[in-house]
């Protein structure tokens, strides 16, 4: 996509280069996940480690295509201030029983990762 749209990007960016996203920032989206008991693949540091590695390969296209695009502000797009401050949206978790939704969807919530058996079973 970024080479059609001719944006400039390094194909081969190593694992260890910057990304826009500070480790803070990482560790509070890492303490949300487990606020829920989202099971996790590895600690926080493994996993700061693995994204960045990761995220090195697209983030200055996604920012790129953020400029081009414009789409409404969020957290997880490159500042723009002339579009107002983003912040993370309050899910309300609607049921028939709780319409006005009683708290935000995912909060106290237990994730759980199946079993071998329950998984081949799907």
């Amino acid at each position: 996509m970024a080479r059609a749209l001719r944006i400039p990007y390094d194909d081969d960016p190593l694992p260890t280069g910057s990304v826009r996203l500070s480790r803070q920032e990482f560790d509070e989206g890492f303490r949300r996940l487990e606020s829920v008991n989202f099971p996790a693949e590895r600690n926080v540091d493994d996993a700061w480690r693995n994204f960045t590695g990761w995220r090195v390969n697209y983030e200055p296209i996604v920012d790129a295509l953020t400029a081009l695009v414009v789409p409404p502000p969020a957290p997880w797009f490159i500042e723009r201030p002339a579009l107002g401050m983003a912040k993370f949206p309050l899910v309300l978790n609607r049921t028939p029983d709780e319409p006005e939704g009683a708290q935000g969807f995912g909060v106290n919530k237990t994730f759980k990762t199946p079993s071998v058996r329950e998984s081949n079973n799907s």
